[in-house]
């Protein structure tokens, strides 16, 4: 009897026709693409040498000595391979595209090399499609479903995409020894995946919590374009709150891997800090947003917690700030376990409102919050870190609207 044909793995058949919505949602399909009139190999081969440009202006800005003289142009012979065409579809290509003023050439270190590079008209239509795409990027996180996040999209396209580009450039120098055990392997199972971690709320504080909230905010928003002086703020306004945790009037919850003991999520509840005032910071789900540049030196801090039986204007509100999960454990409840037991202490303390801030775009995050009774009171455009503008949400948790 002849040798069965191999099994297909179980999942080529739902990761095709998902590449296939890919390729249609992006454009590719139409005879134009990121509002250009240009094709898709044509917008590629601008997007290819004006990223040649940007990476060989970077390194001659780093050693202008040893780079002085060299033109920033990129071969046709290296971009046939970056767009995988062939060299006459490259050929045909540039040639509209010098025509249009796009693209002109030049000669390399090399006299004899001619070299690709964007006109400034070619430039500006680099900046037209760069603005496409980041526009059409946003849209798509806008509807991303609760349990997935913008990282788990750059991790699973770019592990795809790069493994595509290796398969291709190894396919002339693999040996038919690799191709059959390439292929046993493909017919293996996955192996099975470790089993997830048991995870455990704790409260109050532990070394390395600081900085380990840190590392998690900045893993997950690094994506979203902030950096440095967000990450110094978060330090400097997570260490003072640290300082002062009493398990009244404040309050840290972190997720706890119960082998590891390793921190894989935060919120922290402040009672002090909307004591003073409401509007000297805010928190983006979590991340402290600052909505004054400086904070009033005159608030009013309170010197004593109120009694049990008092309900104070001091004691009336709390601030839920530093909420974070590490994405290794996204989608399992453990941010909901967090926030339950966070809101359960306030109640318990007899908070009335819970306050937050946070910014649109973290569609996941507010409705875990909708869900626990949060609702809208405000929201503004405002300038931000590293200047970037964003919708500020305000957002309320009224306790006698919980429990009745």
């Amino acid at each position: 009897m002849g040798s069965q044909p191999p099994q297909a793995h179980p999942i080529i058949s739902s990761l095709r026709s998902s590449s296939r919505l890919l390729v249609r949602e992006l454009g590719f399909m139409s005879s134009n693409l990121a509002g250009t009139s240009y094709s898709a190999s044509a917008v590629h081969a601008i997007i290819e040498i004006g990223l040649h440009e940007q990476n060989l202006n970077q390194t001659q800005a780093q050693s202008p000595a040893s780079s002085k003289g060299k033109c920033t142009g990129i071969t046709a012979a290296t971009l046939c391979t970056e767009l995988n065409l062939e060299k006459s579809s490259v050929s045909r290509l540039l040639k509209k595209l010098v025509e249009a003023g796009e693209v002109r050439e030049g000669f390399g270190e090399d006299a004899r090399e001619k070299v690709l590079m964007l006109t400034e008209k070619g430039r500006g239509t680099l900046a037209g499609i760069d603005a496409f795409g980041e526009s059409q990027i946003l849209d798509a996180f806008a509807q991303l479903p609760p349990e997935a996040t913008p990282d788990d999209i750059l991790k699973g396209i770019r592990a795809y995409a790069t493994a595509l580009r290796s398969s291709r450039l190894n396919a002339f120098t693999s040996t038919q020894s690799n191709l059959s055990s390439q292929a046993s392997k493909t017919t293996a199972l996955p192996p099975s995946p470790a089993p997830p971690p048991t995870i455990i709320i704790a409260t109050g504080y532990r070394p390395g919590l600081l900085a380990r909230c840190l590392t998690i905010h900045m893993t997950t928003y690094t994506p979203y374009g902030l950096g440095v002086s967000f990450e110094s703020m978060l330090s400097t306004g997570f260490g003072e709150l640290l300082s002062r945790l009493d398990g009244l009037n404040s309050e840290a919850f972190t997720a706890l891997d119960s082998s590891s003991k390793q921190i894989l999520g935060t919120i922290f509840m402040d009672g002090i800090n909307l004591s003073r005032k409401v509007n000297a910071e805010a928190n983006t789900d979590g991340e402290n947003v600052k909505i004054n540049e400086k904070e009033n030196e005159n608030e009013n801090i309170p010197s004593s917690s109120p009694t049990d039986d008092e309900s104070t204007n001091m004691k009336s509100k709390v601030h839920l700030r530093g909420f974070v999960v590490d994405e290794s454990v996204r989608g399992g409840g453990v941010g909901k376990r967090m926030l339950d037991a966070a809101l359960k202490w306030a109640d318990e303390r007899r908070f009335e409102e819970v306050h937050l801030w946070t910014f649109k775009g973290l569609d996941a995050a507010r409705k875990l919050y909708e869900g626990r009774g949060f609702v809208l009171r405000d929201q503004e455009m405002k300038s931000m870190w590293e200047g970037k503008e964003l919708l500020v949400q305000h957002l309320v948790r009224v306790r006698s609207e919980m429990m009745g």
